[in-house]
């Protein structure tokens, strides 16, 4: 159980972002009419009472709802889950949209995927998205960039969650929990080449030494939950450069040590059974 202190202290976090966010019942807090079918400002694939994919839940990652999407019988039939919000003004071209999730697969061929689209007058101008196929029995952060046109000036925006089956065939047992929507700044990570490596690996970081910054690349052979960590000599964590999953590929990570002493730190990769650590020296 979190303490009352730690509550309070993320929920004042979490109501500055949403108001900042604009996205409409970003935390699912908000049922019309108490229907627990029915989230405020979203619309979704329900149809009661032959089947609900898209139900209230009170396993939130914070206030007293999430929302839960699962596969569900109609007949004989399973349907799968989806939901959207209705276009939403927007203020900026927002560089990033992070959550919260829990998923349980039944198969291992399901996978959920938020994404996320921008338009100005009508026109698609940016858009990201992320799609998530390792499970997490515990609430975890997802973060995806977004990427626009040059010159972009979004007056609008749309969001998607749902989940899919990699063999088309949905099988009833999968479920997942979808909390905290908000958008924010883009991230200091940035995938540069999509191609699937042969192996994982982190990269010696360069420059090396470096002051104050320096470059941390990394490879992932396979859509992974990947943590990115450095550490102080002493084994004190100091900067959490990727806590997220990430789809196949190689990614280059900054990193500032513009608030921290010269000495040598660690950086240290995770990513399914994978790990792997190097030193970088900091020198000012």
């Amino acid at each position: 159980m979190k303490t009352w202190v730690k509550l309070f202290s993320i929920l004042i976090c979490v109501v500055q972002i949403n108001l900042f966010s604009q996205i409409p019942n970003s935390g699912f807090e908000n049922w019309v009419g108490g229907d627990p079918s029915i989230p405020e400002g979203w619309i979704t694939n329900n149809a009661p009472p032959a089947y609900t994919p898209v139900i209230r839940t009170t396993d939130a990652y914070m206030g007293s709802y999430a929302v839960q999407i699962w596969n569900v019988y109609f007949g004989t039939f399973v349907i799968s889950p989806f939901m959207y919000t209705d276009k939403f003004p927007v203020t900026q071209a927002h560089g990033s949209l992070s959550g919260y999730y829990e998923f349980y697969p039944f198969t291992g061929n399901e996978s959920i995927y938020v994404t996320t689209w921008f338009t100005q007058a009508g026109v698609i101008v940016g858009g990201g998205g992320i799609d998530i196929g390792t499970g997490a029995s515990t609430y975890t952060m997802f973060n995806f960039d977004i990427a626009y046109t040059p010159g972009a000036n979004p007056d609008s925006a749309y969001i998607y969650i749902g989940m899919v089956d990699t063999t088309g065939v949905p099988q009833v047992g999968a479920y997942a929990y979808i909390d905290e929507l908000a958008f924010g700044p883009p991230s200091d990570v940035q995938e540069i080449s999509s191609s699937v490596p042969d192996n994982f690996n982190l990269s010696q970081n360069y420059p090396n030494p470096f002051n104050p910054s320096t470059k941390i690349e990394y490879s992932i052979t396979e859509a992974s939950f990947v943590q990115l960590k450095v550490y102080d000599i002493l084994g004190n964590e100091v900067a959490e450069l990727v806590n997220e999953e990430q789809t196949a590929g190689t990614y280059r990570a900054d990193f500032s040590g513009e608030n921290l002493s010269s000495g040598l730190y660690i950086a240290k990769l995770q990513a399914d059974n994978f790990t792997k650590t190097i030193k970088m020296s900091l020198l000012k």
